[in-house]
């Protein structure tokens, strides 16, 4: 069978490779005129590391990425509350792994060219009509691409997915909050406080206080001069700032952010003062938080929606990792199945049936957790919150284990 993807990103090109592998004829459609990257850092789970290993990416991805073998928790005075060993590969066949998402993107582009797998840039979504043996898809450009099946996997704001449901009411959610993420080279900080964090060593940081929280992980040599990175988040909550805030004006956020987070731990400051896009070596995104859910049909016919455009959570769901599930176990379904549409319905609705039940999970827990880090929340909440983290670290001194992180595509199968 003849496959369109649309869209150039994470689920699109994993998409593209796994169903090359598995014998269909693949072309990938992407909006923009070179795909761009963002300086987020992800925490790719074991069940998406495991995908890139199959699909011959692992030594590719593991040179610009760092296991996370420990997570930590601090409060705002730097007192360490809880420190897990994670135990991935040991546990799970992978570890976790730490990275750029520009760095993921790059090493799945270079895979999908390696394989003579077609893309095109420059190809916005106009219209998808369907008829009982074809879907064609048809471009602003005047341009138009015709396939057995269409997989929409063209991110949160689906072109595919407005197309085939224009009657489909989604809510897009405002998350009540604006992140600010920061990429900076591992030189800035002093041998100590690398130490302190555990940075090289593979650990995920949070340091919680009254009004939020800040974040910190190593993410390894993410370019090609092999200068070790890492990378700290944090949230502000709409309710501590007035309503011009413009969470995209960087000298506004760095202030806010030093006001808010005054006297904390060292070295909440000092990165704080990293926000400055003219450092050299350093990346600076900030924006409000919004997400999309839940969509209520991921497919119609001959097209199917995947990623993004079929669960936009928020940061911390696991986002990547699930959209590369999502392209590995729709490869695995459709494989030597028959190219007719009643079939073709049955085999989107076992997809739909089995993922909605692991991505809703993990995506909806992601939401509340964001939730609950925000605004001011007193001395009692934090107190409560500080014993929790503690309990946690002698509830799992003998080894962190998570279930989600075993799963493994071929288990729905």
């Amino acid at each position: 069978m003849e496959v369109v993807i649309c869209g150039g990103g994470i689920a699109g090109l994993t998409a593209a490779l796994t169903f090359h592998g598995a014998g269909f004829k693949v072309r990938v459609f992407e909006a923009k005129e070179n795909r761009q990257t963002t300086t987020s850092a992800i925490a790719l789970a074991p069940s998406g590391v495991k995908i890139l290993f199959d699909l011959g990416m692992g030594p590719a991805i593991l040179e610009k990425s760092l296991p996370l073998r420990y997570l930590r928790m601090f409060n705002s005075q730097g007192d360490l509350l809880a420190d897990v060993k994670t135990a991935g590969k040991e546990q799970y066949g992978n570890d976790s792994l730490a990275m750029t998402r520009r760095v993921l993107h790059n090493v799945l582009t270079s895979r999908v060219e390696s394989m003579g797998i077609a893309v095109r840039y420059k190809a916005k979504v106009s219209l998808v009509e369907q008829s009982e043996t074809r879907v064609k898809v048809f471009f602003e450009d005047g341009s138009s691409a015709e396939a057995d099946i269409l997989i929409g996997a063209d991110g949160i704001h689906s072109k595919v997915r407005q197309s085939l449901f224009p009657e489909l009411s989604v809510e897009k959610k405002d998350r009540g909050y604006s992140g600010c993420g920061v990429l900076a080279p591992l030189k800035l900080l002093s041998p100590e406080e690398q130490n302190e964090l555990k940075l090289a060593d593979g650990a995920f940081n949070t340091i919680k206080g009254p009004n939020g929280f800040v974040g910190f992980v190593g993410i390894g040599k993410p370019e090609d001069d092999g200068e070790p990175k890492f990378m700290f988040w944090t949230h502000i909550a709409d309710e501590l700032v007035d309503d011009d805030f413009d969470p995209k004006d960087l000298a506004i956020v760095k202030k806010v952010l030093l006001k808010l987070r005054a006297g904390w731990c060292r070295p909440i400051e000092k990165v704080i003062q990293m926000i400055d896009q003219s450092l050299p070596g350093v990346e600076v995104v900030c924006g409000p938080i919004t997400s999309l859910w839940p969509i209520p049909a991921w497919s119609k016919s001959r097209v199917v929606l995947i990623g993004d455009a079929a669960h936009g959570y928020g940061p911390g769901g696991q986002g990547a990792a699930l959209a590369m599930e999502d392209a590995q176990f729709l490869a695995l379904l459709l494989k030597g199945k028959e190219n007719q549409a009643d079939q073709l319905s049955g085999v989107f609705q076992e997809f739909e049936k089995k993922r909605r039940v692991r991505v809703e999970r993990i995506g909806d827990a992601s939401e509340a957790r964001n939730t609950s880090r925000l605004g001011e929340q007193g001395w009692m909440k934090s107190k409560i919150q500080e014993y929790a983290m503690m309990l946690m670290h002698w509830w799992y001194k003998n080894g962190y284990y998570n279930a989600d992180y075993a799963y493994k595509v071929e288990d729905d199968m």
